[in-house]
């Protein structure tokens, strides 16, 4: 959720609609801001939405990135970190204003994982 930087995912959190759905209980508590571990304030409204369109984005970004790439490849640790930098770049290239882009390095293979057959 921190705004205008990069998300770091952990391998468990391949899971998009918890995610999501994290997201759309914020609203709830209130209409204050949201105070990212590494972004900046945000009201939540906006916060949300802007959580949102990212995780939405991250994930048609991975599909189609892991849909180019033969599963064997993906599942082997060697020949995976390969395809993992090359969608951290495409990540990069997706949110250019986006800050600390080395974050998705940290945890970008939950979410392929997510996505191998």
């Amino acid at each position: 959720m921190a705004g205008g930087r990069h998300r770091r995912r952990q391998a468990a959190a391949g899971d998009l609609k918890a995610w999501h759905a994290a997201l759309a209980e914020l609203p709830a508590l209130g209409k204050g801001k949201v105070y990212g571990g590494r972004g900046a304030v945000a009201p939540v409204g906006a916060a949300v939405q802007r959580g949102s369109a990212y995780l939405v984005r991250a994930d048609e970004i991975t599909t189609r990135s892991v849909q180019s790439v033969p599963s064997a490849e993906l599942k082997d640790p060697a020949k995976a970190q390969a395809h993992y930098a090359a969608l951290q770049k495409q990540f990069e290239a997706a949110f250019p204003g986006y800050s600390l882009p080395y974050l998705i390095g940290y945890g970008i293979y939950g979410l392929v994982d997510s996505k191998v057959k």
